[in-house]
């Protein structure tokens, strides 16, 4: 056996807990066990549930109980009405949730569970939807909109109209500062939801925006003073002549499978302050001499990533 003084032995356990960052409950969680974890790692402000995880109410009861702290909640495997009352009663002050609404028979949350849900947690600045259909869930989508305090918005694999899209804009574009919109369909147009977020959010600072099996002729990009990041990728993309140059991002990661070596070097021409580039060559090029050219001309880049097939 080794000793060790108590000094050294409460570092060692405070290195330990900074280690942990989230707990995750799954579908066989023992109770007795978590119990202890929770108690231990009790910094932990993530919590990650499998929605079929048994005594949802005991288990969110149990670590409210042990954790400092609860800010952030996710859902996977989607949700269900008697996950609503827990939540609202003992994470009414929740940061962060995140709801994966890939659901099993039994459990599946309705657009009036959802609404409620949302307006009782009206502290949220994060929220993050994946695997959605906005048009079973109007009701909800209002509840989102009315959210005062919402900064951060993730949409993945969310099939949302393009009139439910503008509503969604004219109501949070101005305080959105994280957005990121990942869409699978081949037939949405992402144009029209690329130019509603250039011409109407003022404070973004990172935007992912990813259709990647959409093409976007002759799109306006728009300079957003606040941006540092961006990551696009669209199946095929050109810039509009009229398009300024966005002179505060930092991290540009550009996918554009079937650009143009023309396209792709005026693209990259409008963020001539970037330090890290991370680019997919599109499949199609002959030849990169613009494109080579054009990053060859960029005074700041100090980091350069090719993205593989």
């Amino acid at each position: 056996m080794r000793l060790v003084s108590q000094s050294v032995k409460i570092n060692s356990e405070q290195i330990l807990r900074k280690r942990k960052i989230e707990i995750y409950i799954g579908p066989n969680v023992d109770l007795s066990k978590l119990d202890v974890i929770s108690r231990f790692y009790s910094n932990i402000k993530i919590i990650s549930f499998n929605s079929k995880a048994p005594s949802f109410q005991r288990v969110l009861s149990l670590l409210k109980r042990n954790l400092n702290q609860i800010d952030y909640l996710k859902l996977y495997n989607g949700s269900s009405e008697n996950h609503i009352l827990p939540i609202l009663d003992l994470l009414s002050d929740l940061k962060c949730f995140y709801l994966d609404f890939h659901v099993y028979h039994d459990l599946r949350i309705s657009d009036y569970g959802l609404s409620r849900l949302l307006s009782g947690l009206s502290n949220l600045k994060t929220v993050s939807f994946v695997n959605m259909k906005t048009s079973q869930f109007s009701k909800s989508l209002q509840s989102l909109i009315s959210l005062q305090h919402l900064t951060d918005l993730t949409l993945e694999r969310v099939a949302i109209s393009k009139n439910e899209f503008r509503l969604l804009m004219d109501a949070k574009a101005q305080s959105l500062e994280r957005f990121s919109v990942n869409c699978k369909q081949i037939w949405y147009d992402p144009s029209f939801f690329f130019q509603e977020i250039f011409n109407k959010c003022t404070k973004l600072k990172l935007l992912h925006f990813d259709f990647m099996f959409g093409s976007m002729e002759n799109v306006k990009f728009v300079n957003i003073s606040t941006l540092s990041e961006l990551s696009l990728s669209v199946y095929k993309c050109s810039a509009n002549q009229t398009s300024e140059r966005l002179m505060n991002v930092r991290k540009l990661t550009l996918c554009l499978y079937r650009s143009t070596d023309a396209e792709l070097a005026r693209i990259i021409s409008l963020f001539p302050e970037i330090k890290c580039l991370d680019l997919k060559w599109p499949v199609n090029f002959e030849s990169n001499h613009l494109t080579t050219r054009t990053i060859e001309r960029l005074r700041w880049l100090k980091k350069i990533k090719f993205i593989g097939f």
